[in-house]
Parts: structure tokens; sequence; C-alpha cells
């Protein structure tokens, strides 16, 4: 017996031996991953528990319970921390003031872009356009393909795709009372296209 509930099949079975009430959800869920993904379905069991959150305070510590007040104080929130003043002593920069070489063109070499998709990290969320460096990777020379054409298109026109630009900010509970916008981290979402062309356009440019 033990084999067999070691075995995923197995242990689906076995949930479904005890309370079928209680363990419906979990194991219809569970028959539409297990045969996909192994990560997917372990994500799936051992995610923490959601918690409620229909609060948020302002700057004072008043809660704010109206949903477009809400959306108000995270705007702010999320402006504050991502739009930084300058610092008054620039970053040093290596290689800065040293004279770069543009290289002119149609984007041609199938091998780089093959080369960074295949370093393109997987199980990401996707940006605006819903597309998974998974399914770029499912079928990489298809991919490589399609992605020349685009890119070539994008630089002759020297105009990038709206989808592109957009970022998707998503809040993360991190610690804490999460009632105070601090307590949450904010994570930006970006089209896995766009990062692939940004990355071809450093590959482009060389430092004399």
């Amino acid at each position: 017996m033990w084999p067999v509930l070691q075995s995923a099949p197995g242990r689906i079975f076995a949930l479904e031996m005890f309370s079928p009430c209680f363990v419906y959800h979990i194991v219809t869920n569970l028959r539409a991953v297990i045969f996909r993904s192994k990560r997917m379905l372990w994500s799936f069991i051992y995610r923490p528990k959601s918690r409620q959150h229909s609060t948020v305070k302002d700057k004072h510590g008043k809660l704010i319970t109206k949903l477009e007040d809400q959306c108000k104080r995270w705007a702010t929130h999320f402006k504050t921390i991502l739009n930084r003043p300058d610092t008054e002593r620039p970053a040093y920069i290596e290689g800065k003031g040293k004279e770069t070489e543009m290289k002119k063109g149609p984007i041609s070499s199938c091998l780089q872009i093959e080369e960074i998709v295949a370093k393109s990290k997987s199980n990401r969320a996707p940006g605006e356009d819903r597309i998974i460096a998974g399914m770029l990777k499912a079928d990489p020379s298809m991919s490589t393909k399609c992605l020349v054409g685009l890119f070539n298109k994008v630089w002759t026109e020297e105009k990038v795709p709206d989808a592109w630009k957009k970022e998707n900010l998503i809040r993360l509970p991190e610690k804490g009372d999460l009632s105070q916008c601090n307590n949450w981290l904010g994570i930006n979402l970006l089209s896995v296209h766009g990062k692939i062309f940004c990355r071809v356009i450093l590959y482009r440019i060389k430092p004399v």
C-alpha cells in the first residue's frame, strides 16, 4: 500500500478516502495539474494560506475602507517609493565616457536570440502580453524565427509595442501588519519579448 501512496495518483486516491466534502476542491485541482507539472503540484500543496486584507491605512494610520480611496492610496505609495530623487553623487559606471559602436542593419543573429531565450528564467509571471519564457523554450527554433521577424520590424519602424512598455505592478505580503503599505512588496511584471529585445540591443553595443 505504501508504494502506491508514494506515487502521485496514489496520493490522490488516499485523499479521496478521507473526508470527500473537505478535500473535494483540492482533489479536483490536483487532478488538473498532476500529469502536467510536479512543480505546479507541490506549489499548490504547500502554498501559504491566503489571508483577507480588505482595509489599508493612510499615512496617519487611519483605516481606508472605500475601494476607490484604497487605489489612490496604493498609487501614491508606489509613486513615492519608485520615483526617488537623484542623488548628489552619481553612481560610478564602469566604461562611462568611452565611445561605443552600435551595429547597424537588420537583426539576423538567430543563434544569439536563441541563446538569450535559453537563458531566460522560467516559472516567472508574465507581463501584459501574458506570454511566459516557457512558451518560447518549448520550440526554440520556431520562437527564434518569429522573434527575428518581430525585432526587425521594431528596429526598422523604431516603434516599440505598447505591451512592452507597460508594467503590471503586483503586491505581495511581506511582513507584519498588512494594513500598512510599507509591509507589502511591489513587483513589476514586464513583457518577456521586451526583455529579450533589450538584451539584443545590449549585445549590439560594444565598447570601442
